[in-house]
């Protein structure tokens, strides 16, 4: 009696300490809905926030925003579905402390069965020492009768609280093997997410670096338009023939750089919209 009594303090204080893990879940539940939903104003502080522009002098610049925004929008999105897996995660340790109840309240089950067995142990002692005991035969047989009885009810206990066990026994295995897969998933697309991140802000760094060679291409044409306009004023103030000539020819050379800039432009502008 003094073990049984043991077990079933060890039991609660197991109880106790089951019920305030899950606690600790809950909140921290409710702290990854409260992250959600920052990240939902965020998203949508973005969205109130990005305005476009029509002139042709700013394109570049307004091309280099939105898809910057757009990239950030992704990311958001994409820590949205981490954090609504991490949710995921936790609802699935609840149910595995779920399980743990539920293994504990087995393990009660079978202590109960431990004492049904004990009393039948004693009726079957009290069975047997009832004729050395009592001399009366009447009073025998109705305390046999009243002992069988008793020892029919208990066995039919005993064989409800097997089944009951059986079947408990059943749902955990299946609800094991259903955490286990879907533990699996979670963790395939964790993965799977992480990627989609790195990739994108590979995508970031490829944009900024193919941004540079046509912001330094830009320049210079501009330092191509400075020289232009000073060889202009300077020979044609001077009125040296031979040297128009090679103004001529520069400014040739430099419709054909700035051609070459504008279908580096439209190229760089398809490309960097496609990718």
């Amino acid at each position: 009696m003094h073990i049984l009594q043991l077990l079933l303090l060890l039991l609660f204080l197991l109880l106790q300490q089951l019920l305030l893990l899950l606690q600790l879940l809950l909140l921290l539940l409710l702290l990854l809905l409260l992250l959600l939903l920052l990240i939902l104003l965020l998203i949508l502080l973005f969205n109130t926030t990005t305005t476009s522009t029509t002139t042709f002098t700013t394109a570049t610049a307004t091309t280099a925003t939105t898809s910057f925004t757009s990239s950030t929008k992704s990311i958001l999105l994409l820590l949205l579905l981490l954090l609504l897996l991490l949710l995921l995660l936790l609802l699935l340790l609840l149910l595995l402390l779920l399980l743990l109840l539920l293994l504990l309240l087995l393990l009660l089950l079978l202590l109960l069965l431990l004492l049904l067995l004990l009393l039948l142990l004693l009726l079957l002692l009290l069975l047997v020492l009832l004729p050395l005991l009592v001399p009366l035969l009447l009073l025998l047989r109705l305390l046999k009768l009243l002992l069988l009885l008793l020892l029919l009810l208990l066995l039919l206990l005993l064989l409800l609280l097997l089944l009951l066990l059986l079947l408990l026994l059943l749902l955990l295995l299946l609800l094991l093997l259903l955490l286990l897969l879907l533990l699996l998933l979670l963790l395939l697309q964790l993965l799977l997410l992480l990627l989609l991140l790195l990739l994108l802000l590979l995508l970031l760094l490829l944009k900024c670096i193919l941004l540079l060679p046509l912001l330094l291409l830009l320049l210079l044409l501009l330092l191509l338009l400075l020289q232009y306009y000073y060889y202009y004023y300077y020979y044609y103030n001077n009125n040296n023939y031979h040297d128009y000539y090679f103004y001529n020819n520069y400014y040739y050379f430099y419709c054909y750089c700035y051609y070459y800039y504008v279908c580096c432009y439209y190229y760089y502008f398809y490309f960097y919209y496609f990718l």
